[in-house]
C-alpha cells in the first residue's frame, strides 16, 4: 500500500509564492493523488490545526482535479493537553469531507500528555503504541474496502 504523510509536506506549506498560483504545489498534489492513503499527524494549536497544515489542505486541493477525492485519511496527533489533539482533529475532519476525502473513523489517535508519553523524541507509551499501531491496521482495511467501491457517478 503506498501512503504519503501529509507531515512530510507541511515544508511546502509556506505562504504560496505567485507560481503557486498557476500550479498549486506539483509535487504534493501528485503525491496525494499517487497514494493508496493519507496520513496525517498534526499537533494542535489554538484549538486547531496549525495554520501551515490548513494551507498544506488547501493549496493541495486547488486545480482541475481533486487529489483527495476519494482518498482513504487517518489522522492522529499529539499534545501537552489533557484532550490531545480532539478538536484539531475534529476541525481537519470538516475540511476533508469539503475535499470528498474519507476520513477514518475508528480508532482515533489523541495522545495526550504528550510531554510524558516521549522519552528523547522516542514514544515510550505502549499504550499509544499499540492505538498507533491498530490505527494504521484499520486504515490499510479501510483503503482496501474503498478501492473495491464503485463511485456514485459511474
Amino acid at each position: 500500500m503506498k501512503m504519503i504523510s501529509i507531515l512530510l509536506a507541511l515544508m511546502f506549506a509556506v505562504a504560496a509564492p505567485a507560481w503557486a498560483q498557476v500550479q498549486p504545489f506539483p509535487e504534493l498534489r501528485a503525491s496525494i493523488a499517487e497514494a493508496d492513503a493519507v496520513l496525517i499527524a498534526t499537533p494542535e494549536y489554538t484549538y486547531s490545526a496549525p495554520v501551515a497544515l490548513e494551507n498544506a489542505l488547501d493549496w493541495a486541493s486547488r486545480g482541475n482535479t481533486q487529489p483527495f477525492d476519494g482518498k482513504a485519511v487517518a489522522i492522529m496527533g499529539a499534545a501537552a493537553s489533557t484532550l490531545g489533539t480532539a478538536r484539531a482533529q475534529y476541525h481537519l475532519r470538516q475540511i476533508l469531507v469539503s475535499l470528498n476525502a474519507h476520513p477514518l473513523n475508528q480508532p482515533e489517535v489523541f495522545v495526550a500528555r504528550a510531554n510524558e508519553r516521549f522519552e528523547n523524541g522516542q514514544l515510550t507509551d505502549e499504550t499509544t503504541r499499540k492505538l498507533i499501531a491498530d490505527q494504521l491496521i484499520a486504515l490499510k482495511a479501510w483503503t482496501a474496502c474503498l478501492s473495491t467501491r464503485v463511485a456514485p457517478n459511474q
